[in-house]
């Protein structure tokens, strides 16, 4: 029985996110044009007009954003916490002392974390030595 209220509220709340924002057409097809063997795609909408999709490629579960043109801003492996390089856990530690993390996903050599700090989201782009290299603040 707890099997069975447990599959139907994870089915509730995944339709639920799936609702809440319907995704263009267009930006579904950048997306699938960029990675054409993702499978089990979730949307998002982000209040700040990013679209974010977690699939997966490869048989490893990744997540991408993109813009509302459909243009991919950051795409890569998702990671938990302690896949984060110890420099860059320091450094938002360090920085932003108290935050909730939304995303984090490895792109190439460096490490994007989505997360909100002081009721403000913010993405931050780290190489692998914990130094900042793009910040934005929604």
């Amino acid at each position: 029985m707890k099997k069975i209220i447990f599959a139907l509220l994870t089915l509730c709340i995944t339709g639920s996110a799936q609702a809440v924002a319907p995704v263009p057409e267009s930006i579904q097809h950048n997306f699938v044009e960029q990675f054409p063997q993702a499978s089990d795609m979730v949307w998002t909408d982000q209040q700040n007009g990013l679209y974010e999709v977690d699939f997966n490629y490869n048989q490893q579960h990744y997540a991408a954003l993109l813009d509302k043109k459909g243009t991919m801003l950051h795409a890569g492996k998702t990671l938990t916490w302690f896949e984060f390089p110890a420099s860059v856990r320091k450094s938002i530690g360090n920085t932003y002392e108290g935050f909730n993390m939304k995303l984090m996903i490895k792109q190439n050599d460096h490490y994007v974390a989505e997360f909100s700090y002081q009721g403000s989201n913010y993405t931050v782009v780290f190489d692998n030595t914990g130094k900042t290299i793009v910040s934005s603040k929604e």
